[in-house]
């Protein structure tokens, strides 16, 4: 760590600069292998209990300084690669894919014991599964492990989204200067309401200063209010909200008046 502190790297060939993150990428990628298999080795020898942790998981995040959810994921990564995924294991070693690839495996394809069993298939399961992973991005390849998982277990897909439907919420809270907003939404729901916002805000111009979350809210409060416009919402809010100004005859009659003359005066002045 101290040695690769020490690296200077600015100023370099910029071919060479170009190529460092992808050479970085394959060292994390075999460290990551490498980790996994430290990981299971030292939950195996259970020695990790004389420091008083209950759980292999307490220790690696009070032990390392990780988040303990990190500590969580990388616990169940190394014991899916040991396990479960040996022709993921080599390509990890191998710097072949990266730890997202293995992670969508873990959180996608082995949720339930169909999906295990899927998974060690020699047709469809784990092996065709790698070979989808080859040329694709950790988030293409996030795509088609949900596609496999749910044509593998759909029952176990509607159990998760009827979950999730269940978790959602949304809170809107006044406080002294306004309204704080916060929420969860599912991944369907979730997408339906981004590209609301992104058609409401349409394509941004180059004047355009506002930060995305600044674009988010005003885009939000429009389509409230086109909502409220419509006239087809629920029974007592079916009604367009109007603005009404009672004023007297005569200022009205004024006002009219001078407002007539002002359009005659600037057709005149077109023409």
């Amino acid at each position: 760590a101290r040695l690769a502190a020490g690296v200077d790297l600015a100023g370099g060939e910029s071919s060479v600069v170009r190529r460092l993150p992808v050479a970085v990428e394959s060292l994390r990628r075999a460290t990551d292998a490498l980790g996994a298999r430290a990981l299971t080795a030292a939950d195996a020898d259970q020695s990790w209990r004389a420091d008083g942790q209950r759980s292999f998981t307490s220790w690696l995040a009070a032990t390392t300084g990780i988040h303990r959810g990190r500590a969580g994921r990388e616990i169940r990564r190394a014991h899916a690669l040991r396990d479960d995924l040996p022709t993921f294991r080599a390509l990890l070693a191998r710097g072949e894919l990266g730890a997202d690839h293995v992670d969508a495996v873990v959180r996608e394809a082995m949720a339930s014991q169909d999906r295990l069993a899927a998974l060690r298939d020699p047709d469809y399961g784990e092996h065709a599964l790698a070979g989808a992973a080859a040329d694709a991005t950790a988030s293409e390849f996030t795509r088609t492990v949900r596609l496999w998982a749910y044509r593998m277990d759909p029952h176990a897909a509607d159990r998760k989204w009827r979950e999730l439907l269940a978790t959602e919420q949304c809170t809107l809270a006044q406080t002294l200067d306004g309204y704080h907003l916060q929420g969860f939404l599912t991944p369907e729901h979730g997408q339906m309401l981004r590209l609301a916002l992104d058609a409401q805000t349409g394509q941004g111009r180059a004047s355009d200063e506002r930060t995305r979350a600044q674009r988010d809210a005003h885009a939000l409060t429009a389509l409230a209010k086109q909502a409220l416009a419509s006239g087809t919402l629920q029974r007592g809010a079916r009604v367009r909200p109007h603005l009404i100004a009672l004023v007297p005859l005569d200022t009205w009659t004024t006002t009219a008046t001078a407002a007539a003359l002002a359009g005659r005066t600037a057709t005149t002045a077109a023409l």
